[in-house]
């Protein structure tokens, strides 16, 4: 897997049906580092995305990825975003 998903991203199950191969993954709760200062907590998830991903072993791969959002004590919310590295290229 990417660098990006293995730091940033824990699996929390898999699900094997038929020849489709199901990894749910949930992002971490690593605060964004442009947002340290801002005593941010956990606010729960973004909707599940769900990523058609290359085959492994002749089986279809599919990528559930919930996004977590953070809130700060005025309740505004705040989340990483993930178009953009911290050497300013796409992923």
């Amino acid at each position: 897997m990417p660098t990006e998903i293995v730091e940033y991203f824990e699996l929390v199950e898999i699900k094997e049906t038929g020849d489709t191969l199901d990894l749910y993954l949930d992002e971490s709760n690593i605060a964004p580092a442009e947002y340290e200062t801002f005593n941010l907590s956990s606010n729960g998830f973004y909707e599940e995305s769900a990523i058609k991903d290359f085959p492994l072993r002749d089986r279809k791969v599919i990528l559930h990825v919930r996004r977590r959002r953070w809130i700060d004590s005025k309740g505004k919310s705040y989340f990483r975003d993930w178009e953009l590295t911290a050497a300013g290229t796409r992923y």
